[in-house]
């Protein structure tokens, strides 16, 4: 029975091989062409707030667990004071910075599409330290105490939460993908 079915595929597909091909119409050729240079190339701005909407949410999700410089949504500090008494004030700045932009970053990596993620791969040394330092002037500005040195740990902690797990989180699902 399985032996009829290959034959009949088989005789289908060099009957297909011997059709004279047909040009589909410039419309729709013109039409596939743009949403594929769309997909290989998406819009350098339309990937920057793609990243930017998925750091505010991995970084208002934070929040919920360890305040940064002392802002949170809840008087939760169990995190902040383990993360002080186990790794010092300097420790919890780097812990905390990593696990802001970081979190952003894994999440990033896991949801944009690889074209995007190429695209970010280009400026990651411009986006993370920039989204560090633009999230260190954002808690200023809500009235978070922030002093240089600190900033500065919190910020260096960041950047290296920002590259690690961007590229963690590309390793993970180019395995899971690729099984």
């Amino acid at each position: 029975m399985e032996g009829n079915n290959n034959k009949k595929i088989h005789e289908e597909f060099r009957a297909f091989c011997h059709i004279d091909p047909i040009d589909p119409p410039n419309k729709l050729s013109g039409l596939i062409l743009n949403k594929v240079q769309r997909d290989l190339n998406p819009p350098l701005l339309y990937t920057i707030l793609k990243l930017v909407a998925l750091h505010f949410l991995a970084g208002i999700t934070s929040l919920l667990f360890c305040p940064q410089f002392e802002i949170g949504f809840f008087d939760n500090q169990r995190l902040f004071h383990f993360l002080v008494h186990s790794f010092g004030p300097y420790g919890c700045m780097i812990a905390c910075g990593f696990f802001f932009i970081g979190s952003g970053s894994l999440l990033a990596s896991l949801l944009l599409s690889t074209a995007e993620i190429n695209s970010i791969k280009k400026y990651k040394y411009l986006y993370f330290p920039l989204f560090g330092a633009i999230s260190i002037a954002i808690f200023a500005t809500f009235g978070a105490p922030v002093y240089l040195e600190m900033a500065f740990i919190w910020w260096s902690g960041s950047v290296l939460g920002g590259l690690f797990s961007f590229k963690f989180g590309n390793l993970a699902k180019y395995l899971i993908t690729h099984q």
